[in-house]
């Protein structure tokens, strides 16, 4: 741990409002990758069941929505901005909700696992600027923006494309500097952990009545369809 924290002094990525959790969310991601080190890894393909997925909370106001906030079933994924099959699967859970016809939405929530991914966390939190500032649409044009640019990830990057969908310097500066921001992607990680995730993405299928069908890694468009087919 102390090496972790060395090299997270050194971080160019994280911001200073950052810095308040990043150390909490750093220890968490740690026991996180280790407690998964003998399934694989901690992100990747697979479907490891959580049986406390209940514990995860139904769509709200505050969510990221792509589609019908009203949809019968919602795709309610703990991501990571920085992890590849995050980027696999984002493309997979769009073309579902895509073709659902307003039954099925999508629900983004952070998982940044900071042991792996240094840019996960400050991704995690200009991201909730730009919904602050810009709206759900923005917000799911960043998302977008990420993942198909996740080796150009920096503090520029993220600034500048942050500041393309709208958000002014003192905007940017001010919501990025806040501890209440960062709380807002801590709370959405300790969700993730509390309900069994062990990896990105994690993914929770959730129905109007409240059954859940959890799954972890970038399982292919099949297998997820027909798990949110079951949920319906």
């Amino acid at each position: 741990m102390e090496n972790e924290t060395n090299q997270n002094k050194n971080n160019p990525y994280l911001i200073p409002g950052a810095i308040i959790v990043a150390g909490a969310l750093i220890a968490a991601s740690v026991y996180v990758s280790l407690s998964n080190s003998s399934g694989g890894g901690p992100e990747g393909f697979g479907n490891g069941n959580s049986a406390s997925a209940e514990n995860v909370r139904p769509l709200n106001d505050d969510d990221h929505v792509f589609g019908n906030p009203d949809a019968q079933v919602s795709i309610i994924e703990f991501s990571d901005f920085e992890c590849p099959f995050c980027q696999v699967i984002h493309s997979t859970l769009k073309q579902i909700v895509s073709e659902s016809n307003g039954e099925v939405n999508w629900v983004y929530r952070h998982f940044p696992l900071t042991s792996l991914h240094a840019g996960a966390l400050p991704g995690s939190v200009v991201s909730e600027c730009v919904a602050r500032f810009a709206g759900n649409d923005a917000f799911w044009s960043f998302a977008d923006t990420l993942f198909a640019n996740q080796d150009k990830f920096s503090p520029a990057f993220f600034e500048q494309t942050a500041r393309s969908l709208g958000l002014t310097e003192q905007q940017y500066t001010a919501c990025t500097e806040s501890n209440a921001t960062v709380a807002l992607v801590q709370e959405d990680f300790e969700e993730a952990v509390t309900a069994g995730g062990q990896g990105t993405p994690f993914v929770v299928v959730m129905n109007k009545d409240g059954e859940t069908f959890p799954f972890s890694g970038a399982l292919p468009y099949e297998q997820v369809k027909a798990i949110v087919e079951s949920a319906q």
